[in-house]
């Protein structure tokens, strides 16, 4: 019987920890080379680091991006959460480009989740005009 506690105990114990360590946040950093809009903010080309508050479940998630060589964030609400296919998934930043124009539209983590940026109006009248090209910058 004492065994049979112990080892119920143990198995919650990493259970626990297991879950601790998936709802830790995860932070990546990505160079970006060219300026970009997240929400209605430019940013302009350099080293982001991009910080993940929620795990990546279906609850809505803050998305904060820091630039390397500034202080201040931006913080964004998540619309979607979304799922690779892909074996072999790796972080990332995916952008819609309208000619010289980039916006930030989906973050993937390492594990094939992703969540996806909703679309500015900004964004919604340049695509009215011409079809995005969809551009990925791996992260690390």
């Amino acid at each position: 019987m004492k065994r049979a506690i112990l080892f119920a105990v143990v198995g919650l114990l990493f259970l626990g920890a297991g879950l601790a360590a998936y709802a830790q946040p995860s932070q990546y950093v990505v160079n970006v080379p060219f300026p970009f809009f997240v929400g209605e903010h430019q940013l302009p080309a350099g080293v982001y680091y991009v910080d993940s508050k929620r795990p990546f479940d279906s609850s809505p998630m803050t998305i904060e991006i820091l630039h390397s060589g500034n202080d201040a964030g931006i913080a964004l609400q998540t619309a979607a959460t979304l799922e690779s296919k892909d074996k072999a998934p790796a972080a990332k930043l995916v952008f819609h480009q309208y000619g010289t124009a980039y916006f930030l539209t989906q973050f993937w983590g390492s594990d094939g989740r992703g969540k996806q940026l909703a679309e500015t109006s900004r964004e919604t009248e340049l695509a009215r005009k011409q079809s995005p090209t969809d551009l990925s910058i791996a992260a690390r």
